[in-house]
């Protein structure tokens, strides 16, 4: 197993500037968290060049989703809503 610094180590190797792709780093978390058993999504922007990743750890829905790169829309096209991502929300 990586430790939390070989982790971050990876994480800022990658080239992180607003705007630009992000295949590379979005295919290494993908791939790291696909080894641990989380259940991951990646759906492609819609600006062509970027990726939402969506994850799951656990069983759903009392599972926790790990997200990045989330925006509303990404998010219903995963199939997660307001409450899926943020538990707390429930009332």
């Amino acid at each position: 197993m990586k430790t939390p610094e070989d982790i971050l180590a990876q994480l800022i190797s990658f080239p992180s500037v607003v705007g630009t792709a992000n295949h590379d780093i979005v295919e290494w978390i993908r791939t790291y968290l696909t080894e641990l058993g989380a259940k991951v999504s990646v759906l492609p922007g819609p600006e062509g060049d970027r990726s939402n990743l969506f994850a799951t750890i656990g069983p759903r829905p009392a599972g926790h989703h790990i997200v990045g790169t989330y925006g509303r829309r990404a998010g219903r096209r995963a199939g997660l809503d307001e409450q899926s991502v943020h538990p707390q929300a429930r009332g």
